[in-house]
């Protein structure tokens, strides 16, 4: 069995776009606070919430029970589910595009590459999202999980290609 009795992974990369307003709204917030105190505190609480939105996947082996949460403030929230047996675990490579407009109001697309942990559930062709991220660390959490569940990790990047 495994000697971590819980893997917990955010599984959706926060958005770039969220911290420069995020840290704006949070120097307004404190620029607030010496006349309008409420307001003030109301910009640094939606700013940090923005900035501590996330959502992932968590899986307690002892208890054999998986969930994907949404959480803030560290505080986690999602219901508990009884862990399928899982059938495939693959590492895939996944490029979203990001789309950065200029002053002449050029819209540049820019490629960003990032791996990905599916967990398939004996029989189904939906999957879970276990890890997302650089590389090397999706590697080792797909190593992590295939050790776990038994099963050898299908490796679709790139890199495993060349």
């Amino acid at each position: 069995m495994n000697a971590v009795p819980t893997y917990r992974r955010r599984t959706k990369p926060i958005a770039v776009n969220a911290y420069i307003p995020a840290v704006v709204m949070i120097l307004a917030g404190v620029v607030l606070l010496t006349k309008f105190v409420f307001a003030g505190l109301l910009f640094i609480v939606i700013a940090l919430f923005a900035l501590t939105l996330t959502e992932g996947l968590e899986i307690d082996f002892t208890n054999q029970r998986i969930r994907i949460f949404s959480g803030f403030f560290g505080l986690r929230f999602g219901t508990w589910e009884p862990l399928p047996v899982m059938e495939r675990i693959t590492l895939v490579e996944v490029i979203q595009k990001h789309s950065l407009m200029s002053r002449t109001n050029l819209t540049t697309e820019i490629p960003v590459s990032y791996a990905q942990v599916r967990l398939y559930s004996q029989g189904s062709t939906e999957y879970y999202v276990a890890s997302y991220g650089k590389l090397a660390s999706s590697r080792a959490d797909a190593h992590i999980l295939s050790k776990h569940f038994g099963l050898r990790y299908e490796d679709y990047t790139v890199a495993h290609k060349q």
